[in-house]
């Protein structure tokens, strides 16, 4: 994974691929949750999955998914011009088809379509972060299928730019470089064709409360992802936020235990897709020489036609056995889906509290609850798993760095 961090105050947009190379602020082996230069991140503090899955993201279990409409600017034109013309059709006399009735219709129906439907409707686009097989899944831009590379072979972009009337704002924007582009030959001088899945703008107060970035925002965005893809799943402080997510499904308002009305209606921005549909192998990979080449055909995993049909819903593997599982709705011996991860003082079932790493990598991977017996017995009195939110839990995979030794104490 070959990470590059553009330099506030100066232009990258046609930055050669040596012009990035000189900045130092590229590497083609950054593996490590820590960008170039930058302060080092701490994965535990409070809460951190609540500035990190915004309205733009979906977690699901061993997928992490952005979405966006990409025709918003031309959608926003056509409803400007539809608008303009069809008031000018009531109001001005004349002969052109365009300013009678039927030609002002036709101008509502296309401002209804560009302006309020467009913007409404479900995400088009994605980009997945597969941990399961470490793997991210590209769009196309004119087509329904997805590209398919090696996260250790991705190039992203974390790109810090002044904005503002007189560049009081940074604003960061975090991009994907797709196949057949890399940043280690053609550079960024083909950043119109990047994909860009998130980004954030910093007023400058705030930027100076933190010696000049900040630990939410794109900066969090990007740290949680590396987190994600790189941690194991009961490790990643992704395990709180499918916490979240899960509650949300369980909510009657929401999804009452029903995973695919949970998605259908109240995640529809993210309906068009089912990331199990996604292929285990990459179809782009790299050569000697970095290049890419392509191995195979993109595979069709979004939902054509608007999703009209055809859809279908794979459950995660970690909501088995839970009452979102159809084969389970029914039975009163299955847990609510977010009960499982919350004690009993909590309002919750107790089962995975206390329980080792081993048993939530078993139940996050989809080989099911172990029996109740089986919980009893592997269920640790101190050092198991605590429930959400809960940093110590994080804290024991942390690296530890080695405390720095003064002369003094070198002497004695």
């Amino acid at each position: 994974m070959a990470v590059f961090r553009g330099l506030k105050g100066k232009p990258i947009a046609f930055a050669t691929a040596e012009q990035i190379k000189a900045t130092g602020r590229y590497s083609e082996t950054n593996n490590a949750s820590t960008l170039i230069g930058e302060q080092t991140y701490s994965r535990f503090y409070a809460k951190v999955t609540d500035k990190t899955l915004g309205i733009v993201c979906d977690l699901r279990g061993d997928y992490l998914i952005y979405g966006w409409r990409p025709w918003g600017i031309p959608m926003a034109l056509i409803a400007f011009f539809s608008l303009g013309i069809g008031v000018s059709g009531l109001i001005l006399p004349g002969n052109l088809w365009i300013l009678t009735w039927p030609g002002t219709l036709l101008c509502a129906f296309l401002f209804v379509i560009s302006f309020w439907w467009y913007f409404r409707s479900p995400f088009s686009h994605f980009i997945v972060f597969d941990r399961r097989n470490q793997l991210i899944h590209l769009p196309r831009w004119f087509s329904h299928k997805q590209d398919t590379i090696r996260w250790k072979e991705a190039d992203l972009c974390v790109l810090d730019m002044p904005t503002g009337y007189f560049f009081e704002h940074v604003t960061t924007e975090l991009h994907l470089v797709p196949p057949p582009l890399t940043l280690q030959h053609q550079g960024t001088r083909h950043w119109w064709r990047f994909f860009k899945y998130h980004y954030d703008s910093k007023q400058p107060h705030i930027i100076k409360e933190y010696n000049g970035y900040t630990v939410d925002g794109s900066e969090a965005v990007f740290r949680f992802i590396i987190d994600f893809m790189t941690y194991p799943p009961e490790q990643s402080i992704a395990l709180d936020a499918m916490c979240m997510k899960d509650m949300d499904i369980e909510m009657k308002e929401l999804g009452n235990n029903n995973f695919e009305r949970s998605v259908s209606k109240y995640k529809k921005f993210w309906s068009l897709i089912d990331p199990e549909r996604l292929p285990s192998e990459p179809n782009w990979t790299r050569d000697k020489q970095g290049q890419w080449q392509q191995l195979r055909p993109a595979v069709r995993a979004r939902f054509g036609w608007f999703g009209l049909w055809n859809k279908s819903y794979t459950l995660p593997p970690h909501l088995r056995g839970t009452r979102a599982d159809p084969a389970c709705k029914n039975d009163p011996e299955a847990p609510l889906p977010v009960a499982r991860w919350y004690s009993i003082e909590n309002e919750g079932t107790g089962e995975l509290i206390g329980q080792p790493a081993e048993v939530l990598a078993a139940v996050l991977r989809g080989e099911g609850m172990p029996s109740k017996e089986s919980l009893d017995k592997t269920r640790l009195e101190e050092g198991g798993w605590p429930g959400p939110f809960h940093d110590e839990w994080y804290e024991q995979f942390e690296e530890k760095k080695p405390a720095n030794i003064t002369q003094d104490e070198k002497a004695d």
